[in-house]
């Protein structure tokens, strides 16, 4: 029997760029089963333009009031409405090429464990014209997956046994982390899941002044990691990314649930060492952060 593949969007505002991803999906080789929609309270015509393509998309469509309190609570609210099967995340500005799902697919179909599929991103201008590709990350794992993100929501598709543990370890609205897709990394990887990293582009990134962080890579984007740092912000993300993963830490492999706790201790006493325990970000620069941040009890 087919595995059912459910697509999740968030939308808020985003009349701009809504139709091209809209029609993107709709062009896609591998159809989807349906798409879900949470609009998070839209003031432009972002619901008139989701109500004209349900009319006509190849695929069903439901569109969600969202709960109106940010990106977090409006994933969560997205997740509990998703079925069983596939699901992957589409972000309402960027443009999907036709074989995005079709790769996916190939990848998560009837695998037996927990697993992501991240597509390559291609950056473009507003205009759609191409910046450059972001590069893949070829460590995926836990202690990665503990102080950093390579699984970007509106990159992933998860398997069918990865979106039931996300349904089982689902916490309430209000203590859903800040940025759950790196919390569905974090857990899928925890619970010996398996992260596929495509070697291709399926994905156009569309940045422009409205994105909510928008591509890691440049010197703007380097400042605002460093002042996300240096002000506390990141440290708060790390501890509330472990409290979520501490409350359903049964679903985690045993050694994932051993690094986790001595993870959190070391954010609570402060001035412990990444590298002794094995904790790692992708790049040497990121690293080297890392490690003196924590030094110097920044987390």
């Amino acid at each position: 029997m087919r595995e059912e593949i459910t697509l999740l969007m968030l939308v808020l505002n985003g009349q701009a760029h809504l139709w091209d991803q809209l029609q993107s999906l709709a062009r896609q080789s591998h159809r989807p089963t349906r798409l879900i929609v949470s609009d998070d309270g839209s003031e432009d015509d972002s619901l008139e333009i989701l109500h004209r393509f349900a009319r006509m998309a190849p695929f069903h469509v439901t569109v969600l009031r969202g709960p109106g309190r940010g990106y977090a609570q409006n994933i969560h609210c997205l997740l509990r409405a998703a079925p069983k099967g596939i699901i992957g995340f589409s972000d309402q500005d960027d443009v999907w090429l036709p074989d995005r799902i079709a790769q996916g697919h190939r990848a998560l179909e009837r695998l037996a464990h927990p697993a992501l599929h991240v597509t390559g991103r291609i950056v473009t201008d507003p205009q759609l014209r191409r910046r450059r590709q972001l590069a893949h990350h070829p460590r995926p794992g836990f202690a990665n997956a503990l102080v950093q993100n390579i699984a970007p929501a509106n990159a992933t598709m998860l398997s069918s046994r990865a979106t039931e543990l996300v349904r089982l370890a689902l916490p309430p609205a209000d203590l859903m982390p800040p940025f759950p897709d790196w919390w569905i990394y974090a857990l899928t990887t925890g619970a010996a899941g398996a992260v596929l990293c495509q070697d291709g582009a399926s994905v156009l990134y569309r940045q422009h002044g409205a994105n909510t962080l928008g591509a890691a890579h440049g010197t703007a984007a380097c400042l605002r990691r460093l002042r996300y740092l240096l002000g506390g912000r990141y440290g708060m993300w790390l501890r509330a990314q472990t409290q979520a993963l501490w409350r359903v830490r049964d679903l985690l492999d045993p050694e994932a649930q051993a690094l986790l706790q001595r993870f959190s201790i070391g954010l609570h006493q402060g001035g412990w060492h990444p590298e002794a325990l094995g904790i790692r970000r992708q790049s040497r620069a990121q690293q080297a952060a890392l490690c003196t941040a924590a030094r110097l009890r920044l987390l």
